[in-house]
């Protein structure tokens, strides 16, 4: 009999995007859904790696974030909004606020991303600093102007 020879090759196996959720109401053991839902942003941003969604439920969030390359970040969603409430989430009724008050005035920092959505958010007390993006979506509210504002 003879020997065979065999070659194992180990690739990576794709995997789909999650969904993270955040909700005040959340508990934070995972935010695979909203009552597992994270209670921080930021939390979820350290558990999210590229092509990941974050859903951020409606309330107000005081924290300073750092958002990678290739994450999703949206706001503007009701508890009761499963995966295909996407597009029927309403931001202005659900209003998504993201608050900088007492921390250094930057909500969220975009550092060299090739892909970034930021989108559903009012940013109050706060700026967005964006460096070395070659490619970020962003649509939030500036309270002062009361009006949205697509960059």
């Amino acid at each position: 009999m003879r020997p065979i020879l065999l070659i194992l090759f180990l690739f990576p196996l794709p995997t789909q995007a999650a969904t993270l959720h955040v909700s005040k109401a959340g508990n934070g053991t995972g935010g695979s859904n909203w009552e597992n839902a994270f209670v921080k942003i930021g939390d979820a941003i350290e558990a999210a790696t590229a092509g990941d969604r974050i859903w951020v439920a409606s309330g107000v969030y005081n924290e300073s974030l750092d958002l990678p390359s290739g994450i999703s970040l949206l706001g503007g969603f009701d508890l009761g909004e499963e995966e295909n409430g996407f597009d029927q989430r309403d931001w202005i009724a659900n209003e998504t606020v993201i608050d900088a008050t007492l921390l250094q005035k930057r909500c969220i920092r975009v550092r060299d991303a090739t892909s970034v959505l930021i989108d559903g958010f009012t940013l109050r007390n706060a700026y967005l600093e964006l460096v070395q993006h070659s490619f970020c979506k962003l649509r939030v509210r500036v309270p002062a102007q009361g009006a949205e504002e697509a960059l």
